[in-house]
């Protein structure tokens, strides 16, 4: 049994072997894959004109929307950890001044949006953003910071978490249609 079982060993280690062996050949198919090829680098025209001021604003606003929806997400987060915090017993939690950061922040980056003329629509999606960021702060406030302490039972925090995962999905498709047409825009 002994032979046997030392043969084997003997094999495989043959086998690891001629693994390695051929990790750097190319012909057997082991070898990594080759780096593309460089394109080439284009070079701008110089006569090409420069961009209007209005398309400098606009593409300022798109670069903003995209950071809005992710401060939604953040946003969320802290409020969560926040919640968490205050169910813990530290009713001063770093969460939720952070929260409160990003709350001010969000709503200038939507006033500046708001702020460039875009037109109706952009108005209208702007005006539903603010609508369901004032709705995500209140339910922040009067559930989260208002209604959260140690006693607290489970059911009713799990629905006071509800609320604010709902509140934060409306503000989040809010901020994706104003970004979207923002894109397109």
């Amino acid at each position: 049994m002994e032979k046997v079982s030392s043969a084997a060993i003997i094999q495989l280690a043959d086998f690891r072997k001629d693994i390695f062996d051929r990790i750097g050949v190319p012909a057997t198919g082991y070898c990594a894959p080759e780096k593309a090829p460089q394109s080439p680098v284009a070079k701008p025209d110089p006569q090409a004109r420069p961009p209007k001021a209005s398309a400098i604003s606009s593409a300022s606003a798109k670069a903003k929307a995209v950071a809005m929806r992710s401060i939604v997400r953040s946003m969320l987060v802290m409020a969560t950890e926040g919640a968490f915090d205050l169910r813990a017993g530290y009713p001063d939690s770093p969460y939720l001044d952070r929260f409160d950061i990003r709350f001010a922040e969000l709503s200038g980056r939507l006033a500046a949006v708001d702020a460039n003329g875009l037109g109706g629509d952009f108005r209208f999606l702007a005006g539903r953003a603010r609508t369901s960021l004032a709705t995500l702060n209140d339910i922040v406030r009067r559930e989260i910071i208002g209604g959260i302490n140690r006693d607290i039972e489970i059911p009713a925090f799990d629905g006071t978490l509800g609320k604010l995962k709902n509140a934060a999905i409306a503000a989040g498709v809010a901020f994706g249609s104003l970004d979207m047409a923002l894109k397109e825009g």
